[in-house]
């Protein structure tokens, strides 16, 4: 709803030289609006601290079957697939910022968390690391396990899924570190405060219009790191782990 305000200053003085009244008037201010970018968590929380957690079960199931189609499946074209996938790492994410934009508001879903995860679901970098580790299982365990009457999508889940736990989590970490740091793409994206990362909603405590507080920002900076932190203290063993596996092999 737009408000108008008037501020009347009187003043003492010739009014032959200068009025003795003047009006200053502030027309079509939005003022729910103007308090939720001045104070981003005062009824609406900035949804940043979800959005690197929301998609990461979507985009493992995706990456693990990928990456299992390609390492244990024969079918016409499945070199030129993962040629494709390859050359998709050469590729930076900020080129595609355009066409990603642009497909997500003719999608409907530009201002969504949906919309700030979807155009990371595909990761060439997580099924070219899963297609490699699933490679190393040895298909003795496979032939097993088909022996035993398992489907493909239980040797799946019983064999390569367990023994590549370390490899998911590094990745999970790494991944999450990722898009909880990622400024740009959701800056564009997103316009509410709804769907703001804590990235971007960190800015408006470095407005130059309002003076920069660096107590705040460190603070909030601290307080947007922790999360990040405990996980990797949490999984440090089993991080570290992955990459000695990795590097035996």
């Amino acid at each position: 709803m737009s408000n108008s305000r008037y501020l009347t200053v009187e003043r003492e003085g010739d009014p032959n030289k200068y009025p003795a009244t003047v009006q200053f008037v502030a027309h079509d201010c939005d003022l729910a609006l103007l308090q939720a970018e001045v104070d981003p968590v005062d009824g609406g929380q900035p949804a940043g601290e979800r959005a690197g957690f929301d998609h990461v079960g979507t985009v493992l199931l995706a990456l693990t079957l990928a990456a299992y189609a390609l390492a244990r499946f024969e079918f016409r074209g499945r070199e030129l697939v993962f040629g494709l996938i390859l050359l998709q790492l050469m590729v930076m994410p900020d080129v595609l910022i355009v066409e990603n934009y642009a497909t997500m508001n003719a999608l409907g879903l530009r201002d969504t968390l949906l919309a700030i995860g979807l155009p990371y679901f595909a990761s060439a970098f997580g099924i070219f690391l899963l297609r490699q580790t699933f490679k190393t299982v040895p298909k003795e365990l496979d032939d097993a396990a088909r022996v035993e009457g398992a489907s493909a999508l239980q040797v799946l889940m019983k064999v390569y899924v367990p023994l590549a736990r370390p490899i998911y989590l590094a990745y999970a970490l790494v991944s999450i570190s990722y898009h909880w740091n990622n400024f740009l793409w959701p800056l564009i994206v997103s316009n509410s405060v709804e769907t703001r990362p804590l990235t971007v909603g960190l800015q408006v405590f470095s407005s130059t219009d309002q003076g920069v507080d660096w107590s705040i920002i460190t603070a909030a900076t601290l307080m947007t790191s922790a999360p990040l932190l405990v996980g990797f203290l949490l999984f440090q063993r089993q991080f570290v782990q992955s990459f000695m596996r990795a590097g035996i092999r």
